[in-house]
């Protein structure tokens, strides 16, 4: 099995060797992320602070994944195109959690739950 600054390095690179690699690399992503937002420290200005940076952190890893997973199925000669509902749809859920996870943070018990996405 590769360390995880293999796995690092060759997903900057692009060019995941095989779906276990990229499994390995997401579930470390994953993990450390965990680990960082775990170690945040209780005073809620600091926790909005680094909750979102590490929502653009994911975010961003969540792009590079979708190319990955879309390149892989490329060269695995699955080419079906995603639905734009779809993507939309999971795009709206991720915005929706990210409003309202951030409302929590923030100490705002009464916010509202209408026009849910995926409701």
């Amino acid at each position: 099995m590769k360390s995880k600054r293999d796995q690092h390095h060759m997903m900057a690179d692009g060019n995941p060797t095989s779906v276990q690699d990229l499994s390995a690399f997401v579930e470390t992503t994953m993990q450390n992320l965990q680990g960082k937002f775990q170690a945040i420290n209780s005073n809620e200005t600091v926790k909005l602070f680094f909750f979102n940076i590490l929502l653009d952190e994911m975010g961003t890893r969540i792009d590079d994944l979708e190319k990955n997973v879309s390149d892989l199925m490329t060269l695995a000669g699955m080419d079906e195109p995603v639905e734009d509902g779809k993507v939309k749809n999971i795009r709206e859920c991720i915005k929706y959690a990210v409003q309202h996870s951030k409302c929590w943070l923030a100490g705002d018990k009464h916010s509202s739950t209408k026009n849910k996405p995926y409701g």
